[in-house]
């Protein structure tokens, strides 16, 4: 009986330090909603296959903290850059806008494809809507790749970086830039290159009908030093059979606003 009381003695002493250990400040729990909310940057684009569907019928709406982050951006478009506030890891979700013309609200809540992610403050991100849309349905997947900033093993002072992404499903293309050998890239493969700075000639290349018979797309793209590009290659929006190269080129819109959050805060 004596080992029992001293027992129930040291259990109410230990409740009661826990008790008072929660009252000192910088030991009770932090609470979600009294966290300062923090702000990055996104952009989109729309990377689906249309299959056998109308254009129109590709229209996306994304939604980030049930709030619009875009409306209606089709095959081969791509949304502006949008500022969004938040406290911890969040959810952005997809929804195709024909459903949401037919029946809003049903389409609230079926959402097409949602990723769940955290955003760095002042960071810039562009999330690739890919994967396929036909006129009964969708199989969709939503990728987020980081502009900015980028890590320091990615960073060549003078250089121009670009990442390239085939989001276009098939066979490999192939791809020539500048005085570079001409390299592959397979479906959801991604690769990293520096090139330097000033104008190179872009060629896409890729199988048609025969394991010889090759399409070239040529361009020309002019690069800046210590500039970062996003080279997305996926379904033409004209013809899904063809691969396009677009080049994210967002610089310029990055330090825009965040040069007016700056003056802002002044």
């Amino acid at each position: 009986m004596p080992f029992q009381a001293c027992s129930t003695s040291r259990v109410a002493s230990l409740s009661a330090l826990l008790t008072l250990l929660n009252f000192i400040p910088g030991n009770a729990a932090s609470d979600p909603n009294d966290e300062k909310p923090k702000e990055a940057f996104v952009k989109i684009f729309n990377a689906t296959y249309r299959d056998g569907a109308e254009k129109w019928e590709t229209g996306l709406n994304l939604k980030f903290h049930d709030e619009p982050l875009a409306n209606d951006v089709r095959v081969g478009e791509g949304g502006l850059v949008r500022r969004i506030s938040y406290k911890q890891k969040d959810t952005i979700d997809v929804f195709r806008n024909r459903e949401f013309l037919e029946n809003p609200a049903s389409a609230n809540n079926l959402p097409a494809a949602k990723l769940s992610t955290t955003f760095d403050e002042g960071s810039a991100t562009l999330l690739v809507v890919h994967g396929e849309i036909t006129p009964h349905g969708e199989k969709l997947n939503i990728e987020a790749i980081r502009e900015f900033p980028v890590n320091e093993e990615s960073r060549r002072p003078g250089m121009a970086r670009l990442l390239l992404a085939n989001f276009r499903q098939g066979e490999p293309v192939f791809l020539s830039i500048g005085t570079m050998d001409t390299f592959q890239l397979h479906h959801n493969e991604k690769r990293e290159i520096f090139l330097p700075p000033g104008e190179s000639e872009i060629f896409l290349i890729h199988r048609q009908n025969s394991k010889t018979d090759y399409k070239r797309q040529l361009t020309a793209f002019h690069f800046k030093g210590d500039h970062n590009y996003t080279g997305l290659i996926s379904p033409s929006s004209e013809i899904p059979t063809r691969p396009s190269l677009r080049i994210s080129d967002s610089n310029q819109d990055w330090l825009g606003i965040r040069s007016s959050k700056e003056k802002n805060s002044e």
